[in-house]
């Protein structure tokens, strides 16, 4: 100790925690910090399938330059009949 350093009793006790020797944390914090890694896997995991799937696509002869993700709802036909009593003819032209 220098000469101008003086040690003071304290009312508290000051721990810190050592890196790699204690995490410091309470457990629900590494439950989350877990969950956003595995979060982070999977999303770089999903982009690396999408890069490879459209690579295929591009590889083939002929390229498939069409649309790779089609309209995921029904396509609907509506038809009002003029009749006494009016109502509609709903038909699904849907691919099946």
């Amino acid at each position: 100790m220098g000469d101008n350093e003086m040690i003071l009793p304290t009312p508290g006790v000051s721990v810190e925690s050592w890196l790699g020797r204690c995490n410091g944390c309470d457990e629900h914090l590494n439950q989350l910090r877990a969950a956003e890694a595995r979060q982070a896997v999977a999303v770089s995991r999903r982009a690396e399938l999408e890069a490879d799937r459209l690579e295929a696509r591009l590889e083939v002869t002929p390229p498939q330059l069409d649309d790779p993700s089609p309209a995921l709802a029904p396509a609907l036909r509506v038809e009002l009949n003029d009749t006494p009593t009016t109502r509609a003819q709903i038909t699904d032209n849907s691919p099946s």
